[in-house]
């Protein structure tokens, strides 16, 4: 049985990052209706079918949607990488990465989001 986070785990998740690496940025949502999408989208079904049926489907859904929909006022890149490792490592999963690995990680999911010219 898979282990979601909670809206209270993702916005403690962002304080944290905010005090520790850019003390002085806003702490908190900005979009609760975001936040609240973003933390049902991985655990959605349609007709009792998983829209995203692997674990790795369900924190690649979760990672994005904290980049794109930007629920909170700071740090949502940050929050997106801190809550992928927390969620695979409550389901089991351990993570291994370089710095510049988690970088370009976030990075291209950033670019998916913006818009071209």
């Amino acid at each position: 049985m898979t282990i979601y986070l909670t809206a209270k785990d993702i916005i403690r998740t962002n304080a944290k990052v905010i005090s520790r690496f850019s003390e002085g940025e806003t702490i908190g949502v900005k979009e609760a209706h975001s936040l609240d999408m973003t933390i049902k989208q991985p655990s959605q079904a349609v007709f009792e079918k998983e829209l995203y049926p692997t674990i790795y489907d369900k924190a690649s859904i979760l990672v994005i949607n904290l980049v794109t929909k930007r629920p909170f006022h700071n740090g949502n890149k940050r929050t997106a990488f801190v809550a992928k490792i927390t969620f695979l490592e409550l389901n089991g999963y351990t993570t291994s990465f370089s710095q510049q690995e988690a970088i370009h990680f976030i990075l291209d999911i950033t670019v998916i989001d913006t818009p071209t010219t």
